[in-house]
Parts: structure tokens; sequence; C-alpha cells
């Protein structure tokens, strides 16, 4: 579709998003470094106002089965940990309710790249 010309940051699907969003959302490695690659912006938002590193955040707590192609939750979290170390090499900025929102290993990369707990 890209290279039809569709805009990369168009917004659709159930939850207007972008394909980066989503792709991040489901933790697709391949999908996020393809959307990256043809110039996709890791600060865009979603209908919540959310960015792509926010929307990875919160499926690593709360998307459970949102990527497919993981054999076990113990992949589905590895696979969102490399999304996210794309997304922050991508200028992805990361924000407190991402620390928030994180499951443990990808808090642990977020600390890593500076992030910090509320309040601290």
């Amino acid at each position: 579709m890209l290279d039809l010309g569709f805009p990369i940051e168009a917004k659709g699907g159930d939850f207007p998003a972008t394909a980066l969003n989503l792709a991040s959302y489901a933790a697709h490695v391949e999908m996020v470094d393809l959307l990256l690659a043809r110039g996709a912006d890791p600060e865009a938002v979603n209908h919540f106002g959310g960015t792509a590193l926010g929307a990875l955040a919160w499926s690593s707590r709360h998307g459970d089965g949102v990527e497919v192609r993981a054999r076990t939750e113990e992949d589905r979290q590895r696979n969102l940990v490399i999304a996210a170390e794309r997304l922050l090499a991508a200028g992805a900025r990361i924000l407190p309710q991402h620390l928030a929102n994180a499951s443990p290993p990808l808090a642990e990369l977020l600390r890593r790249h500076g992030a910090e707990e509320a309040g601290d």
C-alpha cells in the first residue's frame, strides 16, 4: 500500500491508529522495522493520543495473546523489547506512563534508556 502512495501516518482499523502503533502493539518486529525504514514517525499518536511506544508498553501488560506469531509469553515479551529498542533508536520519547504500563522486561529496557518512576 505504501508503494501505491497511501500515507504512512494514515489511521484506520477498529481503533484508529497508525500502522506503526498497531505493529508496535502487536510486537510485530519486522513490520515495525519496515515502517520505520519507510519513514513512519515514532511520535505519531493514535486515537487515545498515545504513541507507538505507549501502545507497545500497554500491550506488554494487557495484550496477552495479541502477537499470534509468538509461541510463548516469553517470546512475546522478547519481541516487545526488540520492537521498543527499534522505536527508541528511531527517536521515540519515553513518557512516565510508558514505564508505569510496562511489563518487567520492558520496564528494565526503559530504565536503561533513562526512564524514571513517576515522582522521581
